[in-house]
């Protein structure tokens, strides 16, 4: 087993803090399931734990999220330009949508340009955004907030993603916060740092869930225009989004 296939494995941590494990069921290896709760509450758990919280076994065929994470660690090595990224990030595109209609919802404001109900709806206090971590809301670190009670000393590598002062319209640009990672780094951060959103809130503002769905540039438009995240006034920052 690769460096890189080991630390993939020790990203997957149940909230028990044990290993996420493969399970057998039907005579076939399966697991990690992905629950999807809303896209700010997304866990890796393995088929047994599913079974005791819920009184019965997951549907396999629905959920099993193996193969995925097979081909993934079975790719690291793998250069960012083979299309097995492009597959790979497809696949859990398709995932996250398919498995919550919330999701889908963001997914089809932000499709259909829909910017005003696409905040208004991310911005409300019942949104999964809305949750309040150490004070904060949980979007005020997907947003990179400088104006809240948010040490970022210990932010991944070092940088923090300033949704709240991003040109409008720029995530897919190639300096913009998701064009300019590839689909491979795209697809490892949604491995190595969803499982860890819980313990590490500043993991929050590290390129992944919604890069991969589309949502960059709604996002930016919402961390700019709900002043409750970025303490800027109500489309204070927002330019052209025509382009």
């Amino acid at each position: 087993m690769t460096s890189s296939t080991v630390l993939l494995q020790a990203s997957l941590r149940q909230s028990r803090g044990s290993s996420v494990a493969q399970v057998t069921a039907g005579g076939e290896m399966v697991g990690p399931l992905l629950r999807i709760r809303n896209r700010r509450d997304i866990e890796f758990v393995s088929t047994s734990d599913v079974e005791s919280m819920t009184g019965s076994a997951p549907n396999v065929e629905a959920s099993d999220f193996m193969p995925l994470f097979d081909l993934v660690n079975t790719s690291m090595g793998k250069d960012s330009s083979d299309p097995v990224w492009a597959s790979a990030h497809e696949l859990i595109r398709r995932y996250l949508i398919n498995q919550n209609p919330d999701t889908q919802d963001y997914v089809r404001l932000c499709d259909k340009g829909k910017l005003e109900q696409y905040t208004n709806k991310a911005c409300a206090d019942t949104s999964a955004g809305s949750a309040k971590i150490n004070g904060n809301r949980a979007d005020s670190y997907y947003c990179g907030s400088r104006v809240h009670s948010i040490d970022w000393s210990g932010a991944a590598h070092g940088k923090v993603n300033d949704l709240c002062h991003a040109e409008a319209g720029s995530a897919y640009k190639g300096n913009g916060i998701c064009g300019s990672l590839s689909k491979k780094q795209l697809v490892l951060n949604f491995f190595e740092t969803v499982p860890k959103w819980k313990q590490n809130p500043l993991l929050l503002n590290v390129p992944s869930v919604d890069c991969i769905l589309g949502l960059g540039d709604c996002d930016i438009h919402y961390c700019q225009d709900c002043s409750a995240l970025c303490g800027l006034p109500k489309n204070g920052m927002k330019t052209d989004t025509s382009a």
